[in-house]
């Protein structure tokens, strides 16, 4: 008997081809997304293929935050390794997930032989490198932040110079008359 996952994770006995009425049943794993309008965040999920989005799942492998920076992605790399090596077929931007963390380079050298545990310095060099762009991203906008204030400090101090330069002279004896003053200077006819 095959014990069918509820979204609780019970995947015990859950064949990747399972027989349904003659036709085969794939299992993959894709992102179920959680949280609300405008922050969300998705956990990585083996689900059947025909279940929907945020429907049942079997298993959670782990969860990806796009929100974050840099964005936070936790995979626990020996079930993702194991699913696959079942034969579960990872979506298209789980792909590209697993790929930015190491796990599909890993997957693709225990398929030639080598063991988990000689191949986790792959997953090691794929977060310092994650974190090593993440740095130099930070450096680059706050340069970018401070040429673009240099900029505007320029620029205010130019048009306070074209201002300055664009009025006539005034002096305190060249003072502008007032209405009181032109009334009292005419001559009265």
């Amino acid at each position: 008997m095959v014990e069918r996952g509820n979204g609780g994770g019970a995947h015990r006995g859950f064949n990747t081809r399972e027989k349904r009425g003659g036709q085969s049943v794939a299992a993959t794993i894709r992102l179920q997304r959680k949280g609300t309008t405008h922050m969300a965040f998705f956990r990585i999920v083996v689900a059947d293929s025909r279940c929907p989005r945020d429907g049942r799942f079997v298993e959670q492998l782990g969860y990806y935050d796009p929100l974050k920076d840099p964005a936070t992605i936790v995979v626990d790399t020996a079930k993702a390794i194991a699913w696959l090596g079942k034969g579960a077929q990872p979506s298209e931007t789980v792909r590209s997930l697993f790929a930015r963390v190491g796990i599909m380079q890993t997957w693709s050298e225990m398929k030639k032989g080598k063991s988990l545990d000689e191949l986790l310095h792959i997953e090691d060099d794929a977060r310092k490198r994650i974190d090593a762009q993440a740095g130099m991203k930070k450096r680059k906008q706050e340069a970018e932040g401070g040429k673009k204030a240099e900029a505007a400090t320029k620029a205010r101090e130019a048009a306070e110079v074209a201002v300055a330069e664009s009025a006539p002279p005034s002096t305190e004896s060249e003072a502008p008359a007032t209405g009181v003053e032109e009334a009292a200077t005419e001559p009265k006819a």
